[in-house]
């Protein structure tokens, strides 16, 4: 079990992730990528990537559909305007 097995239910957006995305055999910054097969208005679209932080664990880092950074979301489902400023750049890469 991962990290992400037990994040998928604790709340309920991390219920919502759990139902709406499915785990890819890719690792990124040591945790499973999640690839999301519906969306959640406003967070989340369908097609993109999306994995829990594993240095804080208390945030969720959203990749698009082609591995661009989108924002950071809170585990209460709001956006991390901070955190999202600090991570613009990054890139999923194999």
């Amino acid at each position: 079990m991962d990290q992400m097995d037990d994040f998928f239910n604790e709340t309920e957006l991390e219920r919502t992730l759990n139902h709406i995305s499915n785990p890819t055999k890719e690792i990124f910054n040591g945790a499973k990528l999640y690839k999301a097969i519906d969306k959640i208005k406003g967070v989340i679209r369908m097609g993109d990537f999306f994995y829990i932080d594993t240095a804080l664990m208390n945030h969720l880092e959203v990749f698009d559909s082609i591995k661009e950074f989108s924002h950071v979301l809170k585990f209460d489902g709001t956006v991390n305007r901070d955190k999202t400023d600090k991570a613009k750049g990054r890139k999923v890469s194999k």
